[in-house]
């Protein structure tokens, strides 16, 4: 496990509202840690990569650890070339909130 130093900037930016939905999502789960880290990933499916985000119990020992905004996360090492720059915002607009993110290494489609 690799921890971010304070003076680099993250791979992974969130902004305090995608925080807060997230640091509610993963005080509510069930994890038996009791404090769920939050897992950001970039997965390739044919020709479609996909942006994922999922609560654990624990950082591996590949992972880059920091923190945004109080929240605890965790990028795999073999991801931050896919992730770096990335930054995940909360949009509550309409009847569809969603989480939204920016990255500069995938070209939009």
């Amino acid at each position: 496990m690799t921890q971010d130093p304070t003076n680099e900037q993250p791979p992974v930016t969130l902004s305090e509202s995608a925080a807060d939905i997230l640091k509610s999502v993963a005080e509510n789960a069930d994890v038996e840690s009791g404090e769920a880290v939050v897992r950001f990933s970039v997965q390739q499916h044919e020709n479609e990569i996909s942006h994922h985000i999922a609560l654990e119990e624990a950082p591996a020992e590949s992972d880059v650890v920091f923190e945004q905004h109080g929240l605890t996360v965790v990028v795999d090492q073999d991801q931050v070339p896919f992730l770096n720059g990335s930054h995940i915002d909360y949009q509550a607009s309409g009847d569809q909130p969603q989480l939204l993110v920016s990255n500069p290494n995938i070209a939009a489609s």
